[in-house]
C-alpha cells in the first residue's frame, strides 16, 4: 500500500517489487538504480547510483520507524501542517518526512530562522 510516498509494506515483498521501490528512489533523488546487488556492483555499494548520495532502499513487513511516524502524520494533518519525526538515538539525529515534503520543510525552516541570529 502506498501512502504520501512512503510505502507501507504490510506483506511480503517480492524481488520485482524490491526493485521496483528502488527504481522509485532513484527516481526521486535524480539518480538511477545500481544494477545487481548494490555490494556487488562495482561502482558504488548504495542501491541507487548518484554523485552526492548514498541511498540505502530497505523494505520491511513491519517497521517501528513508520509506526511513529504515521502517529505524527494523525497528529499534524488535525493541525493542518506537516509531519516531520525527529528520532535521536546515541547522538545521532535522524529526521523522517515524506519525500514531497522535503521542500516544504526545508522552506519553513528558512523562514523561521530569516529572523535569527
Amino acid at each position: 500500500m502506498q501512502a504520501d510516498g512512503l510505502i507501507y509494506t504490510g506483506y511480503y515483498m517480492s524481488k520485482k517489487n524490491w526493485k521496483a521501490e528502488e527504481r522509485r528512489v532513484a527516481e526521486l533523488t535524480g539518480g538511477r538504480r545500481t544494477p545487481l546487488s548494490g555490494s556487488n556492483s562495482a561502482i558504488t555499494a548504495s542501491d541507487v547510483i548518484h554523485p552526492k548520495l548514498y541511498v540505502e532502499v530497505k523494505t520491511r513487513k513491519s517497521s517501528a520507524v513508520i509506526t511513529l511516524f504515521k502517529d505524527v502524520e494523525q497528529k499534524a494533518r488535525r493541525e493542518n501542517k506537516v509531519p516531520l519525526l525527529s528520532i535521536i538515538s546515541e547522538r545521532k539525529r535522524v529526521w523522517v518526512m515524506r519525500p514531497k515534503d522535503l521542500v516544504k520543510i526545508n522552506k519553513y525552516i528558512e523562514e523561521a530562522n530569516d529572523g535569527k541570529g
